[in-house]
């Protein structure tokens, strides 16, 4: 079976490069409270309300400036939130430092799913993904990964839980489920793809991968390539080998104003223009047009008061707004082109 990403790299080429890098850049930290020691995930709903997943708790942030804190008093530990899926309908999912996803709509804790008889500890829950049943798009299981390398399928009308068969021995950064219905994950042993049910497989030619993302029928990867480098992965073609195994052609970017050609990249997000990137990485937050070769790097120590340039995590609110975490700080970054 051909996967559907076969392109021609040219067309891409004439379709981005000539998109231009941010500029006029603001940076505003958003203080949210105290005794907050790590911003572990963002995400956006709609275009006016961001949601931010920390150690201690889950906070709502408003364009009119409205912050909220969601916490349960009986039980406070629910609320170490690691990650964070939102669906269509506006259901928050939420994964959690103790083998548990607690499910929130509207603005109520209405379910925790605990998993805690199969991890036999408490383990972190490292990324969420929603699977799709129909071609109406319906919710119908919620995949769960864990830092000691577990994944977990739940189900969402009738919540139970099914250990399958992991491939990493160690944590799994992070889980995607594409358009077709493939499986991904990423781990510091490489990337692994599961064809719609069948046993996971290792993919070549990607020796540490961090993160995985689907834009405009193309999928992209942050991770190491060649050299052990980190680098951006855009799937550029599969050929169906021996016994019908996948072999997967990756067009690898090695970002030369980057100053550290080994540093970590955490997160990636494309523009509302959708033609550049957002890379979270230790060197502050990329912005990378891949084609075209033109990028900026922005060290936020030297836009604010924070001592790291490291960003964790992006989350592009509009074409002129992104939010990014470094530590348990949160910055709204708003931009011209």
């Amino acid at each position: 079976m051909l996967f559907f990403y076969k392109k021609i790299l040219l067309l891409l080429f004439l379709q981005i490069s000539f998109s231009t890098i941010a500029q006029n850049i603001e940076i505003d930290e958003i203080k949210l409270t105290k005794n907050i020691r790590s911003i572990n995930d963002i995400a956006i709903e709609g275009d006016s309300i961001v949601w931010i997943a920390t150690n201690n708790g889950l906070f709502s942030y408003k364009n009119d400036g409205d912050i909220h804190k969601y916490r349960d008093p009986e039980q406070t530990d629910k609320f170490k939130v690691n990650t964070i899926a939102i669906s269509k309908d506006g259901t928050k999912w939420l994964g959690t430092y103790n083998s548990s996803v607690i499910r929130f709509t509207g603005d109520i804790h209405d379910q925790e799913i605990s998993f805690f008889h199969i991890t036999s500890n408490d383990q972190l829950v490292t990324d969420l993904a929603i699977e799709k049943s129909n071609e109406h798009a319906t919710d119908s299981n919620l995949w769960v990964t864990t830092s000691d390398g577990l994944i977990i399928k739940i189900g969402i009308e009738k919540p139970d839980l099914q250990n399958t068969k992991g491939v990493s021995k160690s944590i799994i950064h992070s889980l995607f489920i594409d358009s077709i219905g493939y499986k991904w994950i990423c781990t510091p042993e490489g990337m692994f793809y599961n064809p719609k049910g069948f046993e996971w497989l290792d993919v070549n030619g990607v020796t540490t991968a961090y993160g995985i993302y689907e834009h405009n029928n193309k999928i992209w990867a942050i991770g190491r390539g060649k050299n052990n480098q980190a680098a951006l992965l855009l799937l550029f073609e599969t050929r169906t080998t021996i016994r019908k195994r996948l072999n997967f052609i990756w067009k690898e970017f090695i970002l030369n104003e980057v100053p550290n050609k080994f540093a970590r990249f955490y997160d990636l997000s494309f523009d509302k223009d959708e033609q550049t990137v957002w890379i979270a990485s230790d060197d502050g937050l990329i912005h990378y047009n891949p084609f075209s070769a033109k990028a900026s790097v922005i060290d936020i120590s030297k836009h604010t008061s924070n001592k790291y340039s490291v960003v964790h995590k992006i989350a592009v609110q509009n074409e002129n707004t992104i939010w990014v975490s470094s530590f348990h700080r949160l910055y709204k970054v708003t931009y011209t082109k």
